[in-house]
């Protein structure tokens, strides 16, 4: 009787030690998806990130989008380059981050020695949602007013002319014009591209 009872005491034990056993293994593999799980997610969140920057970059370092652009701040006025000088984080009005967003500033080269630095902010996905002009050294020319004052003659030929424009966009775009807005009319611009 005590090596049958002996017997049932060390397959008992047996049996915990492997259900414990097993338990620790699942336990062990949900923690190890868990982690990767995270580790994978962020990874993501950084590539369309990064997409995101890339895709910005993208439509703002050509030559002529920067003359595009100039023409909207500085109308009529001589372009003579720009560069990026750095991706920054966007806040809210409480000075809060707001992490679906962010921004790049550019600097502007125009005239002889006008020089004018504008951030343009983008969403997760590449989309310019925006743009602030953040310094400038105009004197007389100061960014917008030129362009507010000729978009209405140039304005409606320049709608007329793009074809990417959807019917909103141009609705939209004559709506700016008429009200002499050349911001909002490059931030249309920049939307489109």
């Amino acid at each position: 009787m005590t090596a049958i009872l002996n017997t049932s005491l060390d397959g008992n034990r047996a049996g915990y030690v492997a259900r414990f056993r097993k338990g620790l293994s699942i336990w062990f593999a949900v923690v190890l998806l868990a982690w990767c799980a995270i580790v994978l997610s962020a990874s993501c969140a950084y590539g369309q990130s990064n997409s995101a920057y890339e895709r910005v970059r993208g439509i703002l370092d050509k030559q002529q989008n920067g003359q595009s652009i100039l023409e909207f701040v500085h109308f009529g006025a001589d372009y003579h380059g720009h560069t990026f000088l750095h991706e920054t984080s966007v806040n809210d009005k409480d000075g809060n981050d707001v992490p679906s967003e962010r921004a790049v500033i550019y600097r502007y080269y125009w005239e002889d020695d006008g020089v004018t630095d504008i951030a343009f902010f983008y969403d997760a996905r590449g989309n310019i949602v925006g743009s602030y002009i953040v310094k400038t050294n105009a004197g007389w020319s100061q960014p917008f007013v030129f362009a507010n004052l000729s978009i209405k003659v140039v304005g409606r030929m320049v709608v007329n002319s793009d074809d990417k424009m959807s019917d909103a966009d141009r609705k939209l775009a004559l709506e700016l014009i008429d009200r002499a807005d050349a911001q909002g009319l490059l931030n249309l611009w920049l939307r489109i591209q």
